[in-house]
């Protein structure tokens, strides 16, 4: 759920969370969202719960905690509502349990509550676990009054998300009587990186983090920009093989070239059932993006049973996808050369499509595509997109000789120069690895303590991820067979043996984490005991002797 997008909507592989919600390529850019789009978001923000509880999803409780606009800021006063779910069904009241914290990333938070069971169920039922999901602020219904005016999209930081977390954990535990019970941090994508970032940030108020998917290294200097679609490539080819790698990439190559020719517009969009015509090279970019979008989050959720996390899609999406494609008969074969499109051809298009339409109308219902709708799911992109254009400039773009994508490279200085434009904001590539390290993680994370990274094999994201232990306290999970965060949804019989494995382990660690911080307690406890009945006995004496 991680990305930044070339035209700026949303779409689903954003540090979406999961991080999640970028283009695999920067091109030319589209307005941000208009002001009909946020005087919605600020009447959303305006017009959320009436009641401060309420029942919802079941056993969970939606509440809402004020926090300040600006948490660093002692004379501004300003706050909001900031939404987050509690979920005490296996809460033992008696003994008390831990907390396990879910860090909300780019998204209405209900989203990822409906897609953790590892963590709702699984976990809280072992653990007995008072359980919270916090909504991020910009995101769902968390958005401050008038937030989204350029003049206060400062307040969007990680910095700011990370203390509202803080103080949200600490007004928790005190309202519930639990000042003496660990927290546990959770997040996958985006999420799963302020989950890391927080323990480093925070160890006195988390006691440890297991941070599914996060890319944490995702950033100049770093990473290979087209990391993202070689690795999705690879996906591709090895479930669909050599046939469904050709058939995207030749596709891709001969829309590409469709934006020079608009002759060939109508049948294109025939092809595609596009709701609208196609009028300008702007327009075609807009539809590579969206196909590319839709495969490159494909291989992000390739899981192996059916979801509905971002839109409908059936178990082992790609390799369904790659038999839609091959379904297509081919024409003309002997016009490739040495492994590249010799000449034009619909019929390269027309795989591509059948493709990409899996993704976005497995179900059948579409009537036409909109190149404009919203691809995300529960995630969104309008706020993912002002972050990546000021602490999340993360690099994405294509190696025509390795991947089967779209055949365009990141452009660092189009980039900087669209955020500008739309957002008055130069974004910051340095900052992640300045503030929080990653440039050398063995040297950066060596002080770092009880994190667990996970990624995995099949999910694009991982080839920013953590991948090798740091320490014997800072471990890395890489998961043969596993797609992005999938180690956090409710355990399947369908899983692989890989994942059931990982959350054993995850399980193992969240297990003695908790048992040590209760260690500690106690034994606190009892040395303040002991304390006070010295000081006690002491003036007793003094007493006896006046």
């Amino acid at each position: 759920h991680l990305a930044q997008r070339a035209p700026l909507k949303a779409t689903l592989y954003t540090l979406a969370a999961s991080l999640c919600c970028q283009s695999i390529v920067q091109a030319a850019w589209k307005s941000p969202p208009d002001e009909l789009q946020l005087v919605l978001h600020q009447k959303g923000a305006l017009e959320r719960f009436a009641e401060i509880e309420r029942s919802s999803l079941g056993e969970v409780i939606t509440k809402e905690f004020q926090t300040k606009v600006d948490n660093f800021n002692a004379s501004m006063d300003d706050t909001f509502a900031l939404k987050y779910l509690v979920d005490k069904t296996y809460f033992n009241e008696t003994v008390g349990g831990p907390i396990l914290f879910y860090a909300g990333n780019e998204g209405a938070i209900e989203g990822f509550y409906e897609n953790s069971g590892f963590i709702t169920k699984t976990l809280a039922e072992e653990l007995g676990a008072y359980v919270v999901f916090a909504e991020h602020r910009y995101y769902g219904t968390s958005i401050p009054p008038n937030g989204f005016e350029k003049e206060n999209l400062k307040y969007l930081s990680v910095l700011q998300v990370m203390m509202d977390y803080v103080k949200l954990i600490e007004y928790v535990r005190k309202l519930n009587g639990l000042e003496e019970q660990p927290t546990i941090l959770f997040g996958g994508s985006y999420g799963g990186m302020l989950a890391a970032w927080m323990r480093m940030k925070y160890p006195q108020h988390f006691q440890g983090a297991i941070a599914s998917s996060a890319p944490i290294l995702w950033f100049n200097g770093t990473i290979n920009p087209s990391a993202y679609t070689d690795v999705a490539s690879g996906v591709f080819k090895s479930m669909g093989g050599q046939e469904c790698f050709d058939g995207l990439k030749y596709g891709f190559f001969d829309l590409v070239s469709v934006q020079f020719d608009k002759s060939k517009y109508a049948q294109v969009k025939e092809i595609f059932n596009l709701c609208d015509d196609l009028t300008s090279k702007d327009d075609v970019q807009d539809l590579i993006s969206y196909v590319s979008d839709s495969l490159g989050s494909m291989a992000m959720v390739n899981y192996p049973y059916p979801t509905e996390f971002l839109n409908s899609l059936p178990a082992w999406p790609v390799k369904e996808s790659c038999t839609e494609l091959k379904k297509i008969p081919d024409i003309n074969e002997t016009d490739k050369e040495a492994g590249t499109p010799a000449q034009f051809k619909f019929n390269n298009i027309q795989k591509l499509q059948a493709a990409a339409n899996l993704s976005y109308n497995y179900t059948g219902n579409l009537q036409c595509l909109n190149l404009t709708a919203d691809q995300g799911g529960s995630l969104d992109g309008s706020g993912w997109e002002i972050q990546t254009c000021n602490e999340f400039p993360m690099p994405m773009g294509d190696d025509p000789s390795v991947s089967c994508f779209t055949w365009q490279n990141w452009n660092q200085d189009a980039f900087t120069q669209n955020c500008m434009t739309q957002y008055g904001m130069t974004p910051k590539y340095d900052w992640a690895l300045d503030y929080f390290g990653g440039r050398n993680p063995a040297l950066d994370f060596a002080k770092a303590s009880n994190i667990v990274f996970s990624n995995g094999q099949l999910d694009p994201w991982h080839a920013g991820g953590i991948t090798a232990n740091i320490t014997e306290n800072t471990i890395a999970l890489y998961i043969k067979d596993s797609a992005h965060h999938l180690d956090l949804r409710e355990p399947n019989a369908a899983d692989p043996v890989s994942v059931t494995e990982a959350r054993a382990v995850e399980m193992a660690y969240v297990k003695k984490w908790v048992s040590h911080y209760k260690t500690r307690i106690a034994s606190l406890s009892k040395y303040n005991a002991r304390e006070e009945i010295g000081a006690k006995s002491q003036v007793s004496q003094q007493k006896s002797d006046f």
